[in-house]
């Protein structure tokens, strides 16, 4: 697979996953949430979302 270029300045998308430029630091924070949403270029798009 072909890396994607997408301007999301806190994560990079590189084939297939996706990662955080930055570490997440779970002393700081009790969590972090990510949707995630895809959508293919079919005649019928199909689409899913994960959380």
């Amino acid at each position: 697979m072909e890396a994607v270029e997408l301007n999301f300045e806190p994560f990079i998308f590189e084939r297939g996953n996706i990662k955080t430029k930055a570490v997440l630091d779970v002393e700081s924070k009790r969590g972090y949430w990510l949707t995630v949403y895809a959508q293919d270029h079919g005649v019928v798009p199909l689409s899913s979302s994960l959380q």
